[in-house]
């Protein structure tokens, strides 16, 4: 691990005695789940986003092909000369 210096204000600080105790955890344990569990949330809310830009534009464009679906191979192999 990588030992880190923080700063808390007092109320901070007192709540966090307070929740490590009835834990029965230290403050470091508390500090490191906390921390976890703001990544983990930060990590979702932007999966969540890119996958609703994504699903947004579903439909919104046309290739002109009325079969596009049922044989995107060949044209991708036709685009691509493979």
């Amino acid at each position: 691990m990588i030992r880190t210096q923080i700063q808390l204000t007092e109320v901070l600080a007192m709540q966090a005695k307070q929740i490590a105790a009835k834990e029965h955890i230290s403050i470091s344990e508390l500090i490191r789940r906390a921390v976890a569990a703001f990544i983990d949330s930060s990590s979702s809310t932007i999966s969540d986003d890119k996958y609703e830009r994504a699903a947004a534009i579903i439909g919104q464009f046309s290739s002109g092909e009325e079969n596009m679906a049922v044989n995107h191979d060949d044209y991708f192999i036709e685009a691509t000369g493979l």
